[in-house]
Order: structure tokens, then C-alpha cells, then sequence
């Protein structure tokens, strides 16, 4: 691995000079943080952020139908706030403890400063790229366009509660905790890049199947004390499909906190991935409210799909490359 400029000091850290030091050339002295403690700390991260959910009474009680539901949102919100300042708090304690941290330090680690206002706009153009058909489905072929209003992005964001926890309330929380926090002690621990971009985000899949319990327990008849193997073999599938496509999203969201340093940019993608959904890999286009369209809207979007998927492969080194990256590939 190549060394990086040693000249950063003016947009980075003494720490986060040191650290790289040690992924650039063989290190004798070991690291602040083993690699066990950054994992272990990880993993309480998890419990933090999921224990609420069993815990509280409110969301203890709750069937995945009624989740959207506002009283729900606010209790999910509080009890995710409070597990992103405890998480915050070990981090810190754990770094400038251990590693000796200053609050520059913190920050640098953490992708909160210094910020590039162009990787702040590269990235989530990148992904855009990647969402180059399904934003062709929902914006021209569903005519969402016509909703692209102030008064209706403002409703989407802050008068619905749904939408502020999917494009803010969630991102944030789980960007903070799952990609800064983790990354940074694992950074102090010395694990490899490769292996950071390639493990860390496991840990954020797995905070997610706690929606398997849920889902088990809305499928299982009064009385009974499991659901019907054929609901439950349908709940572990959806379930491992989500634990597939969070942690591909994480592969990602990690690779580029590394490579740009900048939080604030994935917080960015994770909140327009939430928007998009999953993209739709067979069929038919249609249009808004199941509209028939001709059979080009289909071409044009799978057309489109591939190719941005392609300019994104082609542009992905070169739109993450940053003079703030953490680490160096």
C-alpha cells in the first residue's frame, strides 16, 4: 500500500497521521485498540440501538403494520437518540483514553471536519448515476415530477412522520453509529481498509434482523405458538434479503467514508436510497397508478439501468478519491 502525503496536518490530525502511518508501513508497537475491543464495542452498539424495541412497552407491543404509526416514530426516535449518545459517548471515551484523542482527533476520525463541499455533492451524484433507471421510472414514468414542490418535500421531510424517519431520523442515526463510530475504532485497532469496508458494515445487517422477531410474531395465529412453516420460510427470506442488500449498501456507504472522510455526504446517500427503494429488476414499467405504457418505457429503463450501472463502476474510484480520506487503498 502506498504511503500518503505526510503534509495533512492543516485538514486532519496527529492521531489519524499516526494511524496512517501505521497502514502504510509494518507497525512493532500494537494499536491503541485491539481489534477484539472495536468489534465488542460494535456489537454493544447493536444491542444499544435494538434492546429498545424488546424493552420498551410501546414498541415491544408493536406489529410491523402499525410502525408507521406517529406515537410509534416518536418512541423509536427517542430510544434511537439515546443509544446514538451512548454509543457516542464509548466511542469517545474508548479513543481518547486509549488512543489519546483530542477533540480534533474525534471530529477528523469521525467524518464530521474538515468537509469538501464537492464530495459532499460527488457522492450522492455518483449513486444517483447508479439510480439512473429508477429515477427515469419514478420521475418521467410515474410522473412523480409533477409532486417536486416546496410545500411537498417539506411535507415528505417535516410534517410526515414517516418520511422524516426514512430520509433523516434513520439515516443519521444509523450512519452515525454504524459507519463513524464503528469505523473510527476500528481504525484505532489497525484492521485493514479492505477488511473495515468488508466486516463493519455486518454489524449494521444485523441490526436489522431483530425484524424477523416482528415479522415471526405477526404471522403466528392467536394460540399458536409459531407461525405456519410456510409464512415463516417466507419471513426468513425477506429477512436475509434485507440483511443482503443493508450490508451491499454498507460494503458502500463504509468504502466511501474512507475514501472522502465526510459523513455528511453518506448520511446524504443513505437518505436518497431510502427514497428510491429497491430497484425493480423484471417486468413491465408502468406508469402512475398502474398506467399502461408503451413497451420503450420498459426498454429505455432497463436500458438505463444498465448503463448506470456501469458509469457508476467507471467513475467510482475516480468521483470518492478525496484529499480527506481516512486511509489509503
Amino acid at each position: 500500500m502506498p504511503a500518503l502525503p505526510i503534509d495533512i496536518y492543516h485538514r486532519g490530525s496527529r492521531l489519524l497521521d499516526t494511524l496512517k502511518s501505521y497502514y502504510a508501513k509494518e507497525a512493532e508497537a500494537p494499536p491503541p485498540i485491539s481489534p477484539r475491543t472495536a468489534l465488542l464495542s460494535s456489537l454493544a452498539f447493536t444491542a444499544l440501538y435494538v434492546a429498545p424495541f424488546y424493552l420498551s412497552p410501546t414498541l415491544r407491543s408493536t406489529s410491523p403494520a402499525h410502525r408507521d404509526a406517529p406515537s410509534v416514530i416518536r418512541a423509536r426516535i427517542r430510544s434511537v437518540t439515546l443509544a446514538c449518545a451512548a454509543s457516542l459517548f464509548l466511542t469517545a471515551y474508548l479513543l481518547t483514553t486509549h488512543a489519546h484523542a483530542t477533540p480534533r482527533d474525534l471530529l477528523r476520525l469521525w467524518g464530521l471536519w474538515p468537509l469538501s463541499l464537492t464530495d459532499t455533492l460527488r457522492l450522492p451524484a455518483l449513486v444517483a448515476l447508479l439510480f439512473a433507471g429508477p429515477l427515469f421510472k419514478s420521475l418521467l414514468a410515474e410522473g412523480a415530477w409533477r409532486s417536486l414542490t416546496p410545500s411537498a418535500l417539506k411535507a415528505d421531510l417535516w410534517t410526515s412522520w414517516t418520511g422524516y424517519r426514512n430520509l433523516i431520523a434513520a439515516p443519521v442515526s444509523e450512519e452515525l453509529v454504524f459507519r463513524s463510530l464503528v469505523i473510527s475504532l476500528h481504525l484505532a485497532a489497525r484492521v485493514p481498509p479492505t477488511r473495515i469496508v468488508f466486516t463493519t458494515p455486518l454489524v449494521f445487517g444485523a441490526a436489522h434482523l431483530h425484524h424477523l422477531a416482528a415479522n415471526l410474531r405477526a404471522c403466528t395465529p392467536a394460540g399458536s405458538a409459531a407461525p405456519p412453516l410456510r409464512l415463516a420460510l417466507q419471513c426468513v427470506a425477506v429477512s436475509l434479503f434485507q440483511l443482503g442488500y443493508t450490508s451491499a449498501f454498507g460494503f458502500f456507504a463504509a468504502f466511501a467514508l474512507l475514501r472522502t472522510g465526510n459523513l455528511p455526504a453518506v448520511v446524504l446517500v443513505h437518505g436518497f436510497c431510502n427514497a428510491m427503494g429497491v430497484p425493480q429488476f423484471w417486468g413491465r414499467v408502468e406508469g402512475g397508478d398502474g398506467e399502461e405504457l408503451g413497451v420503450e418505457w420498459t426498454v429505455a429503463y432497463y436500458a438505463l439501468l444498465v448503463a448506470g450501472a456501469g458509469g457508476f463502476w467507471a467513475l467510482l474510484w475516480a468521483w470518492t478519491e478525496s484529499g480527506n480520506a481516512l486511509v489509503a487503498f
